[in-house]
């Protein structure tokens, strides 16, 4: 899996990491006596402030994803997370999970068919195939794999036809219109998390002695999902 080898996928974002501050650099040696009679003394520098180093933030993209946002309207359109509760949702969140469960057509009962059929009993392991899914899905409206078929991962195999069914779906539901509405707020998730995150993958590859290049093949994707929107991923 060559694709999936060069570019790294996170899904969650929870801490905050920083460099510890580099030391102060030396004042310079007093001039002498003899040379001070002849010359004004030379102004001292100042010692530069600690500081973090800066990441390498060409190496690192945070965006969203059409392909993921579209994945997750289906899924909590089928019925994903309705008997959780919304509490400590953010009502936009709640609104839009509200909005897609009430969504009807021959498309969305599609959905919610091949939901049904695929639904496994833990439902971490069933959200875990979605995203797959929409991680190395094409762009809309046909969602085809990016990878060759022995190249996708078991998850994207277990979903098998969904490709067509999530298309019809997003053209009858015009869901490309909803990713555009909610662009202002992806706008401003991927602004929040951008530089954090980059701080993250360049300590984490310090640590490792992994030197990421700008111009080098690898490079550290992270999609901001719509099943957070509004809230901190998780």
């Amino acid at each position: 899996m060559k694709k999936l080898q060069r570019q790294m996928l996170l899904i969650g974002l929870c801490a905050e990491m920083a460099l510890p501050a580099a030391g102060q650099a030396k004042a310079p040696a007093p001039v002498p006596a003899q040379v001070q009679t002849q010359t004004p003394p030379a102004a001292q520098t100042p010692a530069p402030r600690p500081r973090t180093r800066s990441a390498p933030l060409s190496t690192v993209s945070v965006d969203g994803s059409e392909a993921m946002f579209t994945t997750i309207c289906a899924l909590l359109a089928a019925g994903f997370e309705s008997n959780v509760s919304s509490d400590n949702w953010t009502a936009f969140r709640a609104q839009m999970r509200e909005r897609l469960r009430q969504q009807q057509g021959p498309a969305v009962e599609a959905v919610r068919e091949f939901y049904r059929q695929h639904e496994l009993r833990d439902p971490g392991a069933t959200l875990s195939r979605y995203l797959w899914f929409g991680l190395v899905s094409g762009p809309a409206p046909a969602f085809q794999p990016v990878l060759r078929r022995d190249e996708l991962p078991p998850e994207i195999v277990a979903l098998e036809g969904f490709s067509e069914i999530l298309s019809n779906y997003y053209q009858e539901q015009k869901i490309g219109q909803l990713w555009r509405q909610v662009q202002p707020i992806y706008s401003r998730e991927v602004e929040r998390l951008h530089d954090p995150v980059s701080q993250i993958v360049f300590v984490a590859s310090g640590y490792l002695r992994e030197i990421l290049e700008p111009s080098g093949p690898r490079t550290f994707a992270i999609v901001v999902s719509s099943r957070w929107w509004g809230a901190s991923p998780t």
